[in-house]
């Protein structure tokens, strides 16, 4: 699975903490797909 995530406008913080947030939306968006695709075996996410 491949996310994008494209800011129409600069995130106004630190570059670690813009990561962060965009890994931690990336995370979500693939959590909310494998649950919605109703698997029996976990995820491999981190967390």
């Amino acid at each position: 699975m491949t996310v994008f995530a494209l800011a129409h406008n600069p995130l106004e913080t630190s570059d670690d903490e813009a990561r962060q947030t965009l890994t931690d939306l990336a995370t979500a968006s693939a959590r909310s797909a494998h649950k919605d695709a109703k698997r029996d075996l976990p995820s491999k996410l981190p967390g």
